[in-house]
């Protein structure tokens, strides 16, 4: 609904000390403001976020700062402590009490706020609304890694199940057959996970020269699959927009947020998935529905 919010002050040092303070228990950092010709600035955004953001400026008119009545900006904060602990750095940063923290159920159940005036005396609320549930970043992906999980399992029982030579019988395809492409999902999914630690990963290509055993190169998976979602499922939101820096395998520097590897990951294991389907209709044979609707009507409401 908004680009940005717009308070003024007479004094950006003052100000930028108070908001620096409240801002960061909510996750907020500060960004740069380019000169536009306009009066200076100060701008708080979420990391990695576009929009919206959230200035203080000198009036426009040059003339003294001032509330207004009736006006408030009000911080969406993660948690009732994240609420607590933004209350008290903003006293602690010359803010003035406008109302403690604490429950407020008259808003809704599970709202939790409290209140403060800038040193300008802007009035700013701080509130966590536990009565609108909402889908953070990271429930996202702590579902994807499990919905990754799931297919790999049924794609694998499928083939394990197939006739004798079916799995590694050449075929038109980049990988030759289909426990070569199952093994390329795997060491891409291998490579990101030494670039997540920071490790150097050892592959000169983007597959083995070698097949290796589908029954060990199931082992492999799961083990795999299981470490994605015990990482993800240790990340806050803020860990999502980490960037790491790393050479791709035929050369050259890249970077991706810890959010973007994991999405790709995601994504790249969907997509070969989708070439062992199609050899498996060669055979022929059906291959499972494996695709996330089906994982979403069958897991929603499971801890998915």
């Amino acid at each position: 609904m908004f680009s940005h919010v717009t308070v003024g002050s007479s004094d950006l040092g003052r100000a930028g000390a108070f908001y620096d303070a409240v801002l960061h228990p909510l996750g907020l950092v500060r960004r740069p403001v380019a000169p536009d010709g306009g009066p200076a600035a100060l701008c708080w955004i979420a990391p990695g976020a576009s929009l919206p953001r959230f200035y203080v400026y000198l009036p426009f008119d040059r003339k003294a700062a001032s509330a207004g009545n009736g006006s408030m900006v009000a911080f969406q904060a993660p948690t009732p402590a994240a609420v607590d602990a933004a209350y008290a750095a903003g006293l602690a940063a010359h803010g003035a009490d406008g109302g403690a923290p604490g429950p407020r159920p008259q808003y809704g159940e599970g709202y939790y706020g409290a209140y403060l005036r800038d040193p300008d005396g802007n009035k700013v609320h701080l509130v966590c609304r536990g009565d609108i549930p909402r889908t953070r970043a990271t429930d996202t992906l702590r579902m994807l890694v499990r919905y990754k999980a799931w297919a790999n399992g049924l794609t694998f029982n499928s083939v394990m199940q197939l006739p004798d030579g079916e799995a590694l019988r050449p075929r038109p395809t980049r990988f030759g057959n289909m426990v070569h492409t199952l093994n390329h999902a795997y060491v891409i999914d291998d490579i990101f996970r030494h670039h997540l630690l920071g490790k150097p990963h050892g592959y000169t290509s983007r597959n083995t020269e070698h097949t290796p055993a589908v029954a060990a190169l199931w082992d492999a998976v799961q083990e795999m699959d299981r470490w994605y979602i015990g990482i993800v499922d240790a990340w806050r939101d803020e860990d999502l927009v980490k960037p790491v820096h790393f050479e791709f395998v035929g050369g050259g520097a890249g970077v991706m947020t810890q959010e973007e590897i994991v999405l790709h990951v995601v994504n790249h294991g969907t997509y070969h998935r989708g070439f062992v389907g199609d050899m498996m209709y060669q055979v022929p044979v059906t291959p499972p529905s494996n695709d996330l609707p089906v994982y979403l009507r069958d897991h929603r409401g499971q801890g998915m």
